[in-house]
């Protein structure tokens, strides 16, 4: 039995050919015992805290955008509002390390600083704490505009801005969104609900990008 040992490490190190591998690889299990590859953990994900907030509605000039064209620019396609299913997608999560990740669990990474070939991610907050985050173009394949409406759907939201996030890591958050022109009251909502979820902060550029609507 020792001999065999001997000769089959020996033969390990000498390395077998593709048509021996299986052959060693049970060998290998009978003397030592099979080991069996540990799957990676899954994270654990929080895609709310269960608070609840406050909204504000859409500035009533957007209206309809949906529909028609309420920026008086000729041959401007009206707003795409996302469908339930897609906005389902868009939703973002917080893992147990604090981090930021989309729907499928990948890491979110948004351009930061933001550039003319990748603007900056929009977010908007719904009542219940459940945050969307788009990151993509402004404009969809069929020239179709992209704003936080979109996200919404025109509905009112608990907070409304853009957000830069760098393999998961919140780096800089504003109130910019002239949908909504959120206070930063209403702003600080969202700051709010990423702490409960066990987002650390202390870090984070907060940004007041807009003024405060008297």
């Amino acid at each position: 039995m020792v001999f065999f040992r001997i000769f089959l490490f020996a033969a390990l190190l000498l390395g077998p050919s593709p048509a021996q591998a299986s052959l060693w690889k049970d060998a290998c299990a009978r003397l030592f015992g099979r080991v069996e590859a540990i799957p990676a953990k899954p994270a654990r994900l929080r895609f709310e805290s269960g608070s609840t907030y406050p909204s504000i509605q859409m500035q009533e000039k957007f209206v309809g955008e949906n529909q028609v064209d309420v920026y008086g620019k000729a041959a401007r396609d009206p707003v795409r509002y996302f469908k339930d299913q897609t906005r389902k997608t868009l939703e973002i999560a917080v893992d147990e390390n604090g981090l930021l990740r989309k729907a499928d669990g990948k890491l979110l990474n948004t351009c930061y600083p933001a550039t003319t070939d990748c603007p900056a991610a929009i977010f908007v907050m719904d009542e219940k704490g459940k945050i969307y985050v788009y990151s993509g173009d402004y404009f969809t394949e069929n020239m179709e505009l992209i704003f936080h409406s979109s996200l919404s759907a025109g509905k009112p939201v608990a907070s409304a801005g853009e957000i830069f996030v760098k393999e998961g890591k919140l780096l800089e958050i504003n109130n910019r969104s002239g949908h909504y022109l959120p206070s930063m009251e209403v702003f600080g909502q969202v700051i709010a609900e990423l702490e409960a979820r066990g987002v650390s902060t202390a870090e984070t550029k907060v940004v007041k990008a807009l003024k405060d609507p008297k």
